[in-house]
């Protein structure tokens, strides 16, 4: 069951209440990446978390209220896919402009999820609102939703179709050069990112937790942190290099599309395919 919550103040209008419970953490040794093992006893407090990735619109509001510069504009660029079907860094590419061309809004890409900002500008974001970002055990328990397998489809009796923005057939006939796998037999009619919320939803009620951007989490990345993470609330390694990053985009493939999958990043990385999900601690 899921309760989309609106308080008095409105700060927790558009938010999910995830419920306090335990489920196992990772993936069973071997059948994940390394870095997902070895699976572990989690229990969490309840909390909110946004139905929606943050969208450009949004994410607009917010730096005309606080006058905020991105970490982009402040480098002068930013990390796109390009025509050559590879990854690379784009002058003048930003949160509005993340192909470096066109406005997001001049495209009417308003109700997309906002990419190119870097974890700091994810933050900020978050916490100018109100919010914080979900840490890495909150967004994976959410992402479950009571399910104890790593899957990624929004609810496994729909099978694959209408399960969310990934590297599917139109991706790969825009990029027909691109060196890595698709999800083949599968089309979700987008080359880049989808409005939020243009596919179904988890068992709780929250949207694109799989595909259409990668969300920046709290955490810092540590391969062997799992084998020391706490039981109760864990908030990551106190100190690290990289940031992580979880749910896959509209550029991954299917071996990287997974609950439980984890990606990291500096935190100052700006690409085209990373964005923000907001969380709230329950008063």
């Amino acid at each position: 069951m899921h309760l989309a919550i609106s308080t008095q103040d409105g700060t927790s209008t558009g938010m999910v209440l995830v419920p306090a419970g335990m489920f196992e953490m990772g993936s069973p040794n071997a059948r994940g990446s390394a870095d997902e093992y070895p699976q572990h006893t989690v229990s969490l407090d309840a909390f909110y978390l946004d139905i929606y990735e943050v969208t450009n619109r949004q994410f607009r509001k917010f730096v005309k209220t606080n006058a905020y510069t991105t970490t982009a504009e402040n480098q002068g660029k930013a990390w796109v896919y390009v025509d050559e079907e590879r990854w690379t860094e784009v002058p003048g590419a930003w949160w509005r402009k993340p192909e470096g061309a066109e406005s997001v809004f001049a495209s009417r890409r308003g109700s997309h999820p906002v990419v190119t900002v870097s974890w700091i500008d994810a933050k900020r974001y978050c916490e100018g609102n109100g919010k914080r970002l979900p840490t890495e055990a909150e967004w994976e328990y959410a992402a479950r939703a009571g399910l104890t397998k790593n899957v990624w489809w929004g609810k496994p009796q729909s099978g694959f179709q209408g399960a969310g923005n990934v590297a599917d057939t139109t991706h790969k006939s825009e990029f027909p050069k691109r060196p890595w796998p698709i999800l083949e037999q599968y089309d979700d009619h987008y080359v880049r990112t989808a409005p939020v919320g243009s596919f179904e939803p988890n068992a709780w009620g929250l949207y694109d937790m799989i595909g259409n951007a990668w969300e920046w989490v709290a955490d810092w990345y540590a391969e062997g942190y799992y084998a020391q993470s706490p039981e109760k609330n864990p908030q990551g390694p106190p100190k690290g290099h990289f940031k992580v990053l979880r749910g896959g985009s509209w550029a991954t493939s299917p071996e990287f599309l997974g609950t439980g999958v984890r990606i990291f990043n500096l935190p100052s990385t700006r690409n085209a395919a990373h964005g923000v999900r907001c969380a709230k601690d329950v008063e």
